[in-house]
C-alpha cells in the first residue's frame, strides 16, 4: 500500500474522532440509511430516513420487511396515504465507515473505506476515486450522525418503525423526519451529488421498483486511499411494495443458493446409483 503524507493522516485522525462522538447517531457509521424526499406536493418540506442496520446482517436466507403503508406510519403522516404510488417521491440507500490500517510497527498506513449506495435508474457504472469518496465522507458523516435532539431543535421528529424478517421475528429500528431545506438533509446532500460524488442524485422513484424482479439494487465500493480504484460489487437491493419496504441480498444469491442445492442432489443421486 502507498503511505498517507502526514496531513492527509492528521486530517483522516481528526475525521474519525469525530465520528466516535460521544452523543447517539440515528445510525452508526457504516449502517445502510435509506432516504426519502418529495419533489413537489404534500411532504416536500420534509424527508424521512431510516436506519437498516450493518451491511453484514443482509446475508443469504435473510430479508427484512417494514410495513408503512398503515396510516400511522410515518411514511404516510409525512408523505400521505398511498405514497408509494406517487411520482414526485423519491428514495435511496447510503452508507460509508472507514478504519485504520497499521504495518507492522503499529503506524497507519492506509485507511480502508467502504460506501454502498444505490444507483440513479440502477445503473451500475460508477468509477468511485478513493480520494473523491474520502473528500466526500463528511456529508455521510453529517447525515448519520443528526440526532433526535437535533432534529428536534430544527423541527424535525424521531421514533421507530417495526418490521418482520424472514423467520417472522419482530425488530424495530430508528428514523427521522428531517427538515428538508436543513445542511444536513437527505434532499441537500442528495441533490448536491453527495459532496459532488454524483453528478447527479441516486434516487430513485418509489413506484419504480416494485418488485424482487426489478429492486434497487445496493453497490458497495470498498478499499484503501492507496489504490487506485475501489472495487465494487453488487450486495442487496431493496424494493416496495404497496407500502412495504423488504430489504434482501443481491437477488442472483438466490440463484447460486438453488444451484447449489440442485448440485447436491444430483451429486447424491450419483452416489447412491
Amino acid at each position: 500500500m502507498k503511505s498517507i503524507n502526514s496531513s492527509l493522516l492528521l486530517c483522516t485522525l481528526l475525521a474519525l474522532a469525530g465520528v466516535t462522538s460521544s452523543y447517539a447517531a440515528v445510525s452508526t457509521p457504516g449502517n445502510l440509511v435509506i432516504g426519502f424526499r418529495a419533489t413537489d406536493g404534500v411532504g416536500t418540506n420534509s424527508n424521512v430516513v431510516i436506519d437498516l442496520g450493518a451491511p453484514t446482517d443482509i446475508k443469504s436466507g435473510t430479508q427484512n420487511s417494514y410495513n408503512l403503508s398503515g396510516v400511522d406510519s410515518i411514511l404516510s403522516t409525512t408523505y400521505g396515504a398511498n405514497w408509494w404510488t406517487r411520482d414526485n417521491l423519491y428514495y435511496g440507500v447510503i452508507s460509508y465507515s472507514s478504519y485504520e490500517v497499521l504495518d507492522a510497527d503499529g503506524n497507519v498506513s492506509d485507511i480502508n473505506q467502504s460506501f454502498s449506495s444505490t444507483r440513479l435508474n440502477n445503473s451500475p457504472a460508477a468509477n468511485i476515486s478513493p480520494i473523491d469518496l474520502y473528500t466526500a465522507r463528511v456529508s455521510f458523516e453529517n447525515l448519520t450522525l443528526n440526532t433526535p435532539d437535533y432534529q428536534a431543535a430544527v423541527g424535525g421528529t424521531n421514533g421507530t418503525v417495526t418490521g418482520l424478517n424472514r423467520n417472522l421475528a419482530s425488530f424495530s429500528t430508528e428514523y427521522l423526519s428531517l427538515v428538508a431545506t436543513d445542511d444536513n438533509s437527505w434532499s441537500t446532500l442528495s441533490t448536491g451529488g453527495w459532496a459532488n460524488l454524483f453528478a447527479d442524485s441516486q434516487d430513485n422513484l418509489v413506484s419504480l421498483y416494485t418488485s424482487s424482479q426489478n429492486a434497487l439494487n445496493i453497490y458497495k465500493a470498498a478499499g484503501g486511499l492507496g489504490d487506485e480504484v475501489l472495487s465494487q460489487s453488487l450486495t442487496s437491493a431493496v424494493y416496495i411494495s404497496n407500502g412495504t419496504l423488504v430489504v434482501v441480498p443481491e437477488p442472483s444469491t438466490y440463484m447460486l443458493l438453488g444451484l447449489s442445492a440442485v448440485t447436491l442432489f444430483i451429486a447424491i443421486r450419483r452416489r447412491k446409483a
